[in-house]
């Protein structure tokens, strides 16, 4: 059972699930030949632990690592846009960041690492549509 599925809230549900494939090991630490492996194993367990979930009522990114966790989540209702960053190794990885405006004052939220951001992107887009419907 992962963290979300663990914090949902009553009555939400989970509309998509994104989980990095392979390729999300594609990283910019594996040019550097002394630090690869190392950096080849932090990515890896990262990769297999974080995951990013657009509910019924939430964004929300985990990423964990060994030891830390990072939880990014933010309420539909206060959504004002979305942006999708990728540089060439994330799109040849198909990861992104998704940055989220938010009008509620808040700074702005920044999923890091997101598998399949446009993807991402249309399903919280069609949960917010689904929201105010």
């Amino acid at each position: 059972m992962s963290w979300v599925d663990d914090n949902l809230a009553t009555g939400e549900i989970v509309r998509h699930r994104f989980k990095h494939k392979w390729t999300g090991l594609i990283h910019w630490r594996f040019l550097i030949p002394l630090f690869g492996q190392i950096g080849l194993l932090l990515t890896a367990v990262r990769i297999a632990r974080s995951e990013a979930v657009v509910t019924s009522h939430r964004l929300i990114h985990v990423d964990q690592g060994l030891i830390g966790r990072e939880i990014f989540e933010i309420n539909l209702a206060f959504v004002e846009g979305m942006a999708v960053k990728q540089g060439i190794f994330d799109r040849i990885a198909n990861q992104g960041t998704v940055a989220i405006g938010s009008g509620s004052g808040n700074r702005d939220v920044e999923f890091y690492r997101v598998p399949d951001p446009m993807e991402f992107r249309r399903q919280a887009l069609a949960a917010m549509d689904a929201r105010q419907s």
